[in-house]
């Protein structure tokens, strides 16, 4: 965790954010009284609301539902159109805004969850929860844990969600200071008996937290990024606690990993990614929260935009709000596939050998594919050395598949593919090992392969070593296969992989007899949609070989 990556001294925003910012923080100051009330009617010349739109706009059609017409707590819908609902996780969002402004109807919230919902695909609930500082902690911690309550009940889901919504395959979601509501949501939601909701997974992107410290992001950021102000934050927090009340910037509502944290190690918290921006003055806070999170045995994630600034991802423009996407998409499909694991008779398997269920407590990492650098593996040029403490992170993160030296092997090979010394390994880069080139099968790996940063490398490898278990292969195997990513494989998928082996020496109507035969002896249809569990049916009893050898000098 110590390892950072390196970031520039300054970062360049076009003219029109630097106006956008500026008009925006302006705005900000104006509506801020001294006295800690807010001046909303000044708010509302510049507060442009979309409508809901049952027809769609960009493949998304809204909609919203009124939750409690007396506290006027109600949520946005975005539901994708042309996809399979039953198959959608389903993901609750808390909006940011210093808990003081905004609300999901509100432009840059209405077209942010419309495309995350696009992207994913998802159902995203963007929760609209009561403002500070008109009402104060806990009213907004009420309100988002009660969306959740609400959903839980059939009779509500039924009506405010689309027909053969899952509502086990639910996430809770939040940036900035919904951010930090959705730590508090998940950690209540930990404590509560659900009847049919359950929450397999939490996203923080950039959440707001502080302390009685002043970090060292916060003193270097202040006043100089987009969005930081000490003078700012300190007057949010102000506003949400309780006037009268004796307390301090380390309360756990504002410090949630400080002095005063609620021990959540004994809890069944859900796997967690965390996203932080290099010119994001809330950085330190944030990671402080990851290493309090792991030193808890939490799953965590920790995705870092080296160059990029507070709310960064509401700029569709941005690639890195577009790799977020990504990001998010890989992280949903990651718990997902673990939670369908679970429900296998392979439960006891999976444990054993996987370093990612409960208790496991190491951080994965995706920089982004742009052109910055990993936050733990700083490999700014081929020279660069690995540390004793960077060898023995990336042989856990591969599950000891490798040695200490294969690893410093695979590094020195990983140096020579960086061609560009950008610290990553892109698609064309892989292909000029002539093995990888004239294999079949390139041209489906590209999409697990673009992008990957070391300690990616090495896992990606490690379904080759001769230590991995055949869980680990049938894993990868099944990645092969499944081109889409949603954790099934159809009779077209297995047909597409065969044509890409066999070329032109069967004719297709052999390689559909050929794959009806096998899937008929293993007890399945042509019209099977397998998941991993029957992969590793199929292919448990195959003597499955699957290795390559690493030189160490």
């Amino acid at each position: 965790m110590e390892a950072a990556a390196k970031t520039s001294a300054s970062f360049t925003l076009s003219w029109r954010r630097r106006i956008l910012f500026s008009v925006v923080s302006r705005a900000l100051a104006a509506v801020s009284r001294r006295d800690g009330t807010v001046n909303r009617r000044i708010l509302k010349f510049i507060d442009f609301r979309t409508p809901a739109s049952s027809k769609p706009i960009n493949g998304v059609k809204t909609y919203d539902i009124v939750v409690d017409s007396t506290r006027k707590l109600w949520f946005r819908v975005f539901v994708p159109t042309q996809q399979s609902i039953e198959d959608l996780p389903v993901i609750i969002f808390f909006h940011g805004g210093g808990f003081v402004f905004l609300a999901p109807d509100q432009d840059i919230y209405d077209a942010f969850c419309r495309r995350l919902s696009r992207k994913l695909p998802a159902i995203i609930v963007s929760v609209s929860y009561r403002l500070a500082p008109e009402h104060r902690y806990p009213d907004q911690h009420d309100d988002c844990f009660d969306v959740l309550k609400f959903l839980d009940a059939e009779e509500n889901c039924s009506k405010s969600l689309p027909e053969k919504t899952n509502i086990s395959r639910c996430f809770v979601a939040g940036d900035s200071a919904g951010g930090n509501l959705v730590h508090h949501v998940a950690q209540r939601a930990c404590e509560f008996n659900f009847q049919r909701l359950k929450v397999n997974g939490m996203l923080a992107i950039q959440p707001f937290f502080g302390g009685e410290e002043r970090t060292n992001s916060e003193k270097k950021f202040n006043g100089k990024a987009p969005l930081a102000s000490l003078k700012q934050t300190d007057w949010y927090w102000n506003a949400i606690m309780p006037p009268g009340e004796s307390y301090n910037r380390d309360h756990p509502v504002i410090n949630v990993s400080g002095p005063m944290a609620v021990d959540i190690s004994k809890l069944d918290f859900p796997a967690t990614m965390v996203v932080v921006a290099g010119f994001d003055f809330l950085y330190d806070w944030q990671k402080r929260y990851c290493e309090w999170l792991k030193k808890s045995g939490v799953e965590v994630y920790l995705v870092e935009y080296t160059n990029m600034f507070h709310a960064f991802y509401v700029f569709p423009e941005l690639p890195e709000s577009e790799q977020l996407m990504w990001d998010v998409k890989e992280f949903i499909q990651n718990v997902l596939m673990k939670v369908n694991l679970k429900k296998t008779e392979m439960e006891k398997t999976v444990a054993k050998n996987e370093k990612l269920e409960k208790g496991g407590t190491y951080i994965h990492v995706r920089a982004s594919k742009q052109k910055y650098k990993n936050l733990f593996e700083v490999m700014g040029n081929t020279s660069s050395m690995l540390t004793q403490y960077d060898i023995e992170e990336v042989q856990e993160h591969c599950n000891n598949t490798f040695s200490q030296q294969e690893i410093v092997s695979l590094y020195q090979r990983f140096c020579q593919l960086d061609r560009n010394s950008g610290g990553f390994i892109s698609a064309d880069e892989f292909l000029s090992v002539p093995e990888f080139a004239v294999n079949p099968l390139s041209q489906r790996l590209f999409r697990m392969i673009d992008g990957l940063n070391f300690k990616e490398f090495v896992l990606f490898l490690s379904a080759f070593s001769s230590r991995a278990t055949l869980q680990h292969k049938v894993e990868f195997i099944f990645k092969v296969y499944d081109s889409d990513g949603n954790g099934k494989v159809a009779f077209s998928d297995l047909l597409d992989v065969l044509r890409d082996l066999t070329g032109q020496f069967i004719s297709e109507q052999q390689r559909e007899i050929v794959l009806t035969h096998v899937l008929e002896e293993a007890g399945y249809k042509k019209d099977s949609l397998l998941v991993q569990s029957d992969f590793m049916k199929i292919l448990g009893n195959s003597g499955l070989k699957m290795e390559v050898e690493v030189p160490v000098d």
